[in-house]
């Protein structure tokens, strides 16, 4: 298990192609960005937020327009706001 952790962290790589994504949900910031990063069964895709962190991994993306969906995706209150 520690032999794929580092595996995973060495393989990292940042593509800042946030203009399809929104801002983030916590802290509004725009600097939002894919990150690419192997497992032991290939490559997957998660977004980061640059700022406070957040980020949305589902572990299976194996395409960055799967959590695209996924991070773009909000919820409304009940007065649609």
């Amino acid at each position: 298990m520690k032999d794929n952790v580092a595996r995973e962290e060495m393989v990292k790589e940042k593509i800042f192609e946030g203009e399809d994504l929104l801002p983030c949900p916590f802290c509004g910031n725009r600097e939002i960005y894919y990150e690419k990063y192997i497992t032991p069964v290939g490559m997957r895709y998660r977004v980061i937020c640059g700022k406070c962190c957040a980020g949305m991994d589902t572990g299976t993306a194996q395409n960055r327009y799967t959590v695209r969906e996924l991070w773009n995706t909000r919820t409304t209150d009940k007065d649609g706001g």
